[in-house]
């Protein structure tokens, strides 16, 4: 019996240990049980599940001449090849070592990281319930009037359809409202035209929503009716009736970043949370949280203020009187420079450590997403690494993978500077996962130019030269287009502050002069070469000043040897014009707290009623 050989072989290894120590040798019998084939310590040295052996060779010793097996210290077994395997130069930078990329390409799925099941995304509803096809009707006051001019193709009404064949969805899914087929060509039917190619592509179509079109195009409103007998019959069924109505303007983002830190200006200046209006953006971005140099964990850059002091929590608070307002958290900024980001987006294991965090940051305060604000990425001036251009692109999408099961927002601030681009962003690729782009297209002039200029001019001037000509908004945003960025991804930078400078000649003050350095603090700012919108209202208070405007509609003020570049209400006026001219994604102000919040100027906040009057969409009021 089985169990019987199996008890000898073990008396006789034991022999064998304690066969010394009692003074005997082993027996002829003894030493023909151990050498049998099959005393082989099974549970190690057994042939590994995947191996199938052939008939002659189960339970052969690994040194036998019978087996075709390698030496399982060279066997490449599955699961081992991740252990075992040592990753070269080209694995660490390509993060492709084997059977890791599925834990290193995102974070492993623990609590902290998996999405919650009632917050799981769900594919489309599938209706095979009615051979009708048909969408929901909607209100008469949606609805374009019956025969009445389409601007772009004429009459509209009973012999219009805009839906093409290549546009519509998979058979029997019902297209969604927030998901609008892409695409739509005009194609005119008459009443009695046949519409094969549509029954043929949706068999089985369900009543759904209306067939509303992105960027206010024409879609189709009512319930169609077809008239057939079956289907298999193929008599082509007849458009009875239909009507068609004008999408709602696409709305434009506006993004308003917050300055924790405004809290702590004098009282007569200090911001937080609870003075923000609720419906004056679409977005509040917190800023900042930091990144901890040893975790690499996503921490608050004030613990004090930011958790003990709730700012946090008010800045969410905000979307109680909003809850169409989306509140997320930015992390980094100028003063957290690129060291960090870089040594922690240079490793796997490092990115998932801080995705981690993140997702337990922003589920504990209900963070409707995360702003990175890296800058810059490839910077080696600021602490970078040439290599930073790809990992932050895994960061990118690493994040992106996370979030869109939970619904989070995922934007980046990025750099207006060419230059900068060059050596920072995949931008094709990193457009992809990111819901929106902050162009920061402002500081495009500073003291390093050793000139008195306007830091974010709308277009190139005449004084401009060399690679200065780079240095305007307008370039800055389409050459981001040009690398791939789509421009309703792109919401525009406006500055809500100035930047100033102390000229070598108070008599030449025109842009581009030359100065000693740069300007005075600002009374509650206290940081010299900038001041707050609010600030330089008080100063225009003051008088003594000498108000202009450069040849691109930029506004500067020069009084003695101070010159200050900054927005007014007219140039926030054409910038948001151009961002309409542009269709871009909408404006990004930097920042909400710098505004004259008080009236100084003559109204309150004179710079965000301009955005508000200027902008496209339903959202802000």
């Amino acid at each position: 019996m089985a169990w019987a050989r199996q008890a000898l072989q073990a008396l006789a290894l034991l022999v064998l240990v304690l066969g010394p120590c009692a003074g005997r040798s082993l027996s002829a019998r003894e030493r023909a049980a151990l050498t049998a084939a099959g005393f082989l310590r099974d549970s190690v040295e057994s042939v590994p599940a995947h191996v199938v052996p052939g008939d002659g060779e189960r339970g052969a010793h690994r040194a036998s001449l019978k087996s075709s097996i390698a030496p399982f210290g060279t066997q490449a077994l599955p699961i081992r090849a991740a252990v075992e395997h040592r990753p070269s130069s080209r694995d660490r930078a390509l993060e492709s070592i084997p059977l890791r990329s599925a834990v290193e390409r995102r974070p492993a799925p623990d609590p902290a990281v998996a999405p919650p099941p009632s917050r799981r995304a769900s594919r489309p509803v599938v209706h095979r319930t009615s051979p009708r096809v048909g969408v929901r009707p909607l209100t008469s006051s949606q609805a374009w009037p019956a025969n009445s001019a389409h601007p772009f193709l004429g009459a509209v009404g009973a012999n219009w359809w805009q839906q093409s064949a290549s546009a519509l969805p998979s058979p029997s899914y019902v297209i969604p409202l927030s998901d609008p087929s892409p695409s739509p060509v005009a194609t005119r039917w008459t009443p009695q035209t046949p519409i094969w190619p549509y029954l043929e592509t949706i068999p089985n179509y369900a009543p759904a929503g209306p067939l509303l079109q992105p960027q206010g195009r024409w879609g189709l409103l009512g319930s169609p009716n077809y008239v057939f007998s079956t289907l298999g019959e193929r008599q082509p069924p007849l458009v009875l009736t239909y009507q068609a109505i004008k999408n709602p303007e696409p709305e434009q983002k506006v993004v308003c970043y917050l300055e924790a830190w405004a809290a702590y200006r004098k009282d007569v200046v200090s911001y937080s949370a609870d003075n923000v209006d609720p419906f004056a953006c679409t977005h509040l971005l917190y800023a900042f949280a930091s990144i901890d140099p040893h975790s690499f964990r996503i921490v608050p850059q004030d613990e004090e203020y930011d958790l003990v002091k709730g700012g946090y929590r008010a800045a969410v608070g905000v979307k109680r009187k909003n809850p169409k307002l989306k509140v997320m958290l930015s992390v980094g900024g100028w003063m957290e420079g690129s060291s960090k980001f870089s040594q922690m987006a240079s490793r796997a294991d490092r990115r998932r450590e801080f995705i981690r965090s993140v997702v337990r940051v922003l589920d504990a305060h209900k963070f409707d997403g995360l702003d990175l604000d890296w800058e810059y990425p490839g910077a080696l001036d600021l602490g970078g690494l040439s290599s930073d251009k790809d990992h932050f692109s895994l960061l990118v999408d690493e994040l992106a993978e996370v979030f869109g099961p939970r619904g989070w927002l995922l934007s980046a601030a990025v750099s207006p500077s060419r230059f900068r681009m060059e050596d920072a962003y995949d931008v094709a690729r990193i457009a992809k996962s990111l819901d929106f782009i902050n162009l920061m297209a402002f500081d495009l002039h500073a003291e390093r130019d050793s000139a008195a200029d306007h830091h974010a001019p709308l277009h190139q001037r005449p004084h401009d030269a060399s690679i200065d000509i780079f240095y305007n908004v307008d370039y800055a945003v389409k050459y981001w287009m040009k690398r791939g960025a789509p421009a309703e991804k792109l919401v525009l930078g406006v500055p809500f502050y100035g930047r100033s400078f102390t000229l070598k000649d108070p008599a030449r003050y025109v842009p581009g002069s030359a100065i000693k350095g740069l300007g005075k603090e600002g009374r509650y700012t206290q940081e010299k070469g900038f001041l707050a919108y609010f600030e330089i209202c008080e100063l225009q208070a003051e008088g003594g000043w000498r108000l202009q405007v450069d040849r691109a509609g930029s506004p500067f003020m020069v009084k003695g040897d101070q010159w200050v570049g900054y927005e007014d209400a007219v140039s926030v006026t054409n910038k948001m014009a151009y961002i309409r001219k542009q269709n871009l994604g909408g404006v990004m102000i930097w920042a909400v707290d710098l505004d004259d919040f008080h009236g100084q100027c003559g109204t309150k906040t004179p710079l965000l009623s301009a955005v508000r009057n200027n902008i496209q969409g339903e959202s802000v009021q």
